[in-house]
């Protein structure tokens, strides 16, 4: 995807200065890629308060799941309205836009190989990815151990992850 095609909101307390969603994202896969990200710990509960609160801005006439998202004060309360707001949900759209979130992290330097690949298990076990990937991701956590042997090299096994996250990401664009 390209920028023209993402809208980047702003995130409240999260050590992240943004996420990217697509513009025509439906709100209830929304919903699911906030409520696994919590779920996960890769995303606060204070994010999607931001998105609520943004979404309500946006709109004359918000739903009130949306708005049960903006004033919940606590994560279990906003997560309970995301659940609701979840319930017509993409759940496979909403772990690739998790996956490309973990990819961009990896790139950034946020996060190390090791943990691309854990987090990215995580995903796919909770928004109901293909098993293919988490064959792939199994592989290449046997590769991490071959860069202590030389027979790897750090920079290759990243590009490899790279790539087998971007692979599944762009399975619906």
């Amino acid at each position: 995807m390209t920028a023209s095609d993402h809208r980047t909101l702003g995130l409240l307390n999260s050590g992240r200065s943004t996420w990217v969603l697509p513009a025509e994202a439906h709100r209830a896969s929304v919903c699911a890629y906030f409520w696994a990200g919590i779920t996960l710990a890769i995303l606060t509960s204070d994010d999607a308060n931001a998105w609520a609160y943004d979404v309500i801005a946006a709109l004359d006439a918000p739903p009130i799941e949306i708005i049960e998202i903006a004033t919940a004060h606590d994560k279990y309360t906003v997560m309970d309205a995301l659940k609701i707001g979840a319930s017509q949900a993409d759940w496979q759209q909403a772990g690739r836009w998790l996956l490309s979130d973990t990819c961009s992290r990896l790139a950034a330097g946020e996060i190390s190989v090791l943990t691309a690949i854990w987090i990215s298990m995580d995903i796919r076990e909770t928004t109901g990815l293909p098993r293919d990937l988490w064959i792939e991701l199994l592989i290449l956590e046997d590769k991490v151990n071959l860069i202590s042997d030389g027979i790897v090299s750090a920079h290759q096994l990243q590009e490899e992850v790279t790539q087998v996250l971007q692979k599944y990401v762009a399975v619906a664009q």
